[in-house]
């Protein structure tokens, strides 16, 4: 959603949409938040909606070689975890397929290469005693 991706938390968002409910009507709203339940954005999950950004522990680094992928699960969010020697990069995939739109992103570069124009959401990481970790 293009308000999460400019900073706006999922709580504004539900503000915004009930403030606008006069105008919109019930219909558009109840349409609304059927939207955000089908996006499945793990933002809106009752696990983070309340939560503050925080350093969340990913995985080892040394489970993963350089240049591979890995899916990973960590609680409500399934990320990507691309390494380039030293350096790692976790996205919310090389190349990834969005089983929902077809969008299709380089996990490099994290841009999207067909269909879409969003690129993929990346998020800050660190590496501790041999522990990725990454800031959401």
């Amino acid at each position: 959603m293009r308000a999460l991706r400019d900073g706006c938390t999922p709580l504004e968002i539900i503000d915004a949409l009930l403030m606008a409910f006069p105008a919109l009507g019930l219909a558009k709203l109840v349409w609304a938040a059927e939207q955000i339940l089908v996006l499945d954005l793990p933002e809106f999950s009752p696990e983070l909606i309340h939560a503050k950004p925080q350093w969340r522990e990913v995985m080892r680094t040394d489970d993963i070689a350089d240049g591979e992928v890995a899916r990973i699960d960590c609680g409500p969010r399934s990320v990507f975890v691309y390494r380039e020697g030293e350096r790692f990069r976790v996205y919310d995939g090389l190349r990834l397929t969005c089983p929902k739109h077809q969008w299709q992103f380089d996990i490099r570069t994290g841009e999207c290469i067909t269909k879409g124009n969003h690129p993929l959401k990346a998020f800050p990481t660190k590496v501790e005693g041999g522990v990725l970790y990454a800031l959401w």
